[in-house]
């Protein structure tokens, strides 16, 4: 204790000396100083901290979890080279950048705030590792990454690149009337949405750029609203009139456009509604329609285009619908071309199976030589796309025909899907099996001989049955008034399986996979021409195998309860993956059998794999043995 005195007086009276000197040929820094919090606990801790680094000729305290601790041999005062190094910053690089303060001050506590980097007068606070998220070098400024923004930080700068730009938009609220414009930013660490409101948007709306790289601060973090936002931050920026964005030369480490791709195959087991981005190439562009919203009544373009991805056994696809201006997003000539699309912020539906459809907010990159760099997985996706085969039509649809209906399917018998159907005590509820069956008969008429044919008309609009007041004259109950019309499938089948026979119904796309890809326009033309034709065709279709999955459940019609089962999804089978399924089914089953058959007798331990051990059955060895496990 005698000894310790005399070394903490000297350091005491270093704190003291004035260092102003050295302080004037110190560089300015790069942010506000805000008046710096007490806190005794920490100022005593520091002290003691200090006290020792220099009993034991320590200089200037190094990086610790708070910013203190014992340092090399050095001349200087440690107080000096921490206000020169930056080390000790102000209350904004407390918790964040890792716990360092910038300006100096070295007898008071960082404050308890979020991640951030500090700007004291003295120059940038040096990068900490503790208390706070990390902080990235830039030149001679510090940045904080956008996926460490947290509604709790007041005092940030980050340095990204405007992805999107959005229109401005004029509202009015319970304040008055205003205008907005929306950005989407991104560095190397993530993406955020921005918002400018007010007076900013007069000043920044003319001056940001879609692709140019920018330094924004005094904003607000809150977090973000999810119906609004495509972005996967969970917060967003809200600036206003003091908000403060400076243009700075390009950065190639920052990306031009942040993506997280779903494969198509993936959608059939996430939850509707989600949001998400699509690398895929454009199959087929149907033609630029318009709808009626009922909402609004009124018109909207719409247009729906088959995406492909090379997910699943031998490729996906899913229909996309584009909305509004959005159907216009590229020329006709692009469309045709099959290119291939980075599309970010797509919501998932289920109508008609899975589907997506385009926001307001979405966003769309055509990828060719030039844009592919800058998307990661573009360049191998373009590559596989433009040497398939377009002969080979992927196995796997979410959409129309290969949908995977609204909800998981379990693989039944049909003799099961019967059952469950009739001990099924509530009428509202349905169950989804998938099977394999082979079809046995398709009726050429509803109804029997004197029926209807197994076809209807549908609005082009709405797709709802429409009435016949003339020739080529049709009246919509939906959308009012005349309309045009097309025929579609509304198809009766009977499937078969080693258990049991079923009636089932199949709708136009279904129904058009089942009759090979023949639409109900050439079946209503084979009827005029040629009765035997259109018994050809019926018969063509039937007596072939395909993997199913039914919708199933009962319903009251005209007071009697019936069941009632509708093909929601339809493919040919993939023999080799069917095959394996069969042999693995009977080698369970085998297990079963054979390895409680050698527990009873030798005592043994049988099992599911207890099949043969040694070319005989598991648990043989003999009483009170130990069953093999071979295979």
């Amino acid at each position: 204790m005698s000894q310790a005195a005399p070394a903490a007086a000297p350091q005491q009276q270093q704190q003291q000396q004035p260092i102003s000197q050295q302080q004037a040929e110190m560089p300015q820094g790069h942010a506000r100083q805000a008046p710096p919090l007490q806190h005794p606990h920490y100022a005593n801790g520091m002290q003691q901290q200090q006290q020792q680094s220099m009993m034991q000729g320590g200089g200037p305290a190094r990086q610790q979890p708070h910013g203190y601790g014992q340092g090399p041999p050095g001349g200087n005062p440690p107080n000096f080279q921490m206000h020169q190094q930056g080390l000790m910053g102000g209350p904004s690089g407390g918790y964040g950048g890792g716990g360092q303060r910038a300006g100096g001050f070295p007898n008071r506590p960082p404050p308890m705030q979020g991640p951030g980097a500090g700007f004291g007068t003295q120059g940038p606070g040096r990068a900490g590792g503790s208390f706070g998220g990390p902080v990235q070098r830039q030149g001679d400024a510090m940045f904080m990454p956008i996926k460490d923004l947290t509604e709790y930080q007041q005092r940030w700068v980050v340095k990204a690149r405007v992805s999107e730009k959005r229109d401005k938009k004029q509202f009015t609220n319970q304040r008055g009337e205003g205008k907005l414009f929306s950005v989407d930013l991104c560095d190397s660490s993530g993406e955020i949405r921005a918002t400018f409101f007010g007076k900013s948007v007069d000043e920044y709306f003319d001056r940001i750029e879609v692709g140019r790289v920018y330094i924004f601060t005094r904003g607000t973090i809150k977090a973000a609203n999810q119906k609004y936002n495509t972005t996967t931050h969970r917060c967003e920026i809200t600036f206003s009139h003091d908000a403060k964005v400076e243009e700075v030369p390009d950065d190639v480490q920052i990306p031009t456009r942040r993506f997280v791709f779903k494969k198509i195959s993936d959608l059939a087991s996430m939850e509707v509604g989600s949001v998400v981005d699509i690398l895929a190439g454009v199959q087929e562009a149907g033609p630029i329609s318009v709808i009626q919203v009922r909402s609004t009544m009124q018109d909207k373009d719409k247009r729906n285009l088959t995406l492909v991805d090379n997910s699943g056994h031998s490729g996906a696809t899913i229909e996309l619908t584009l909305w509004g201006d959005t159907c216009r997003k590229f020329s006709e000539d692009i469309f045709q071309s099959h290119p291939v699309l980075a599309i970010k912020g797509l919501k998932l539906g289920e109508f008609n199976g899975r589907s997506l459809n385009s926001l307001n907010s979405s966003s769309f990159e055509l990828v060719d030589e030039r844009t592919e760099r800058g998307i990661e997985g573009a360049a191998n996706f373009r590559n596989w796309w433009e040497n398939r085969d377009p002969r080979n039509v992927p196995q796997q649809k979410l959409s129309g025909s290969g949908s995977g209906g609204s909800g998981p399917a379990e693989r039944r018998e049909l003799k099961e899907i019967i059952d469950l159907v009739q001990n099924r005590q509530a009428q509202d509820q349905q169950d989804m099996s998938q099977l394999l069956a082979h079809v046995t008969y398709i009726p050429t008429r509803r109804g029997g001989a004197e029926g209807n044919l197994p076809l209807y008309l549908a609005c082009l609009k709405c797709r709802k049955k429409v009435e016949e007041i003339a020739t080529g004259q049709y009246n919509c109950m939906t959308c009012g008034g005349n309309v045009q019309a097309e025929r579609k499938w509304i198809l009766t089948a009977r499937i078969a399986d080693c258990t049991e026979q079923l009636y089932v119904s199949l709708f136009n796309e279904q129904a058009k996979t089942l009759m090979l890809d023949r639409s109900a326009d050439e079946y209503a033309q084979a009827c005029q021409d040629d009765a035997d034709l259109s018994q050809g065709m019926m018969t063509e279709a039937a007596h072939r195998m395909w993997l199913f999955k039914i919708k199933s459940k009962q319903e009251t019609y005209q007071e009697q309860v019936r069941e009632k089962h509708t093909v929601v999804h339809i493919e040919k089978p993939d023999y080799v993956r069917e095959g394996q399924s069969m042999k693995e089914a009977v080698l369970r089953a085998l297990g079963r059998e054979r390895g409680g058959a050698a527990a009873a007798a030798g005592g043994g331990r049988g099992g599911p794999d207890a099949l043969y051990h040694g070319g005989a059955p598991g648990g043989v060895a003999g009483a009170g043995g130990f069953g093999g496990y071979g295979r």
